[in-house]
């Protein structure tokens, strides 16, 4: 993940400087319709930058170069619900991993039994 670090709701920092966003309801309406594809990023990007009007150009760098589309996602989830959005994002991500985990190791005991009963052919 790029280096972002949460300071409660204000500021944010971006590789070691503090930006603070500013919003509005339009800003807000439109950070909730972002798309992550890659045919929107130059938007997101945009939109994201606008939100923080003081540093709009540096972050809209930082963000272009260093930042992936889930980093990106992460920060448009902290601007519009805080830190609660990301704790709850870091809960999904624990039980998403979680799930996968055991689906793989299931799946691999399962192949291990399987490669336990077929004959080994010398």
């Amino acid at each position: 993940m790029a280096q972002l670090k949460f300071s409660g709701i204000q500021p944010v920092e971006f590789n070691g400087q503090d930006c603070t966003p500013k919003l509005d309801t339009g800003k807000r309406l439109r950070l909730a319709r972002l798309k992550f594809d890659e045919a929107n990023m130059d938007e997101t990007d945009r939109v994201l930058a606008s939100c923080f009007p003081d540093d709009e150009e540096y972050v809209a760098q930082f963000l272009r170069s260093k930042m992936t589309p889930a980093d990106k996602h992460i920060l448009q989830a902290y601007l519009l619900n805080g830190e609660k959005a990301i704790a709850m994002l870091d809960r999904t991500s624990d039980v998403m991993a979680e799930k996968a985990l055991d689906k793989m190791t299931k799946e691999l005991d399962k192949q291990l039994a399987k490669d336990e009963e077929e004959p080994h052919n010398a």
